[in-house]
């Protein structure tokens, strides 16, 4: 519009120019006004050819990156928790495995386990013990730093990943994780659910693959579950 309005008021000057030289002005204005016309209607035709088209494809990309990243948030998130699940906690892992590997920096894990889930399941349901586990997920931000993960590892099973914590401050960081559950009291049909936590520290081995990793979590886990439960252990200390 403020091309048009300038090419109008230029087509004006010129004719008052041309008028004083005996030039026919309205044949000469009619032709201008023409060819201005085209002009501006070729330049919508351009409009609408090439930058309509640019950004509707540019929306439709935007719409389908959206699309795909929540696709990838649903596959990697669990449903019960809102959680990383089994593959998206794993995934994090390697990731931190493998900047550890590179730099040097330490790496610990801690596997999480609801202590007696079974006998919460048998005595108050399915329900009440997937209340259980979404009480335990919702604590553990309050536990956890900012370049922590945790996702849901099984069915009573969490996995946080804790870069940049050796073993006697991932160890720290679990005590608050076990702590901050003991607090959890559910009664559903006048049945009480409490929820306590046994936890297995390790830290990442240089060299180490993912499978003995776990593994390691796996046994020092079975020791605080064997000492009683409702406890920290890790790799290279008594569960207490």
């Amino acid at each position: 519009m403020v091309v048009g309005a300038a090419v109008f008021v230029l087509v004006l000057v010129l004719l008052q120019a041309l008028g004083p030289l005996g030039i026919d002005t309205r044949s000469l204005a009619g032709t201008l006004l023409v060819a201005m016309g085209v002009a501006l209607l070729a330049g919508g035709g351009v409009y609408v050819l090439i930058r309509l088209p640019l950004e509707r494809a540019h929306e439709s990309q935007l719409a389908s990156l959206a699309a795909g990243a929540a696709q990838s948030q649903r596959i990697t998130t669990d449903s019960l928790t809102g959680l990383l699940n089994r593959q998206g906690i794993t995934a994090s892992l390697l990731e931190a495995m493998a900047h550890a590997e590179r730099y040097g920096n330490p790496l610990s894990v801690a596997l999480v386990a609801i202590d007696n889930m079974a006998g919460a399941q048998q005595a108050a349901g399915r329900k009440t013990a997937d209340r259980l586990v979404q009480s335990v997920a919702n604590l553990f931000g309050e536990a956890l730093r900012l370049p922590d993960r945790v996702g849901r590892y099984g069915e009573d099973e969490f996995l946080a990943v804790l870069p940049q914590a050796a073993l006697k401050d991932a160890a720290k960081i679990a005590e608050r994780i076990r702590a901050n559950t003991t607090a959890i009291q559910l009664t559903i049909a006048g049945k009480k659910v409490s929820g306590t936590l046994s936890i297995g520290v390790v830290r990442f081995r240089k060299g180490e693959d993912l499978e003995r990793l776990l593994a390691r979590a796996s046994e020092v886990l079975a020791k605080a579950r064997a000492a009683g439960g409702n406890r920290v252990a890790s790799a290279g200390t008594k569960a207490g």
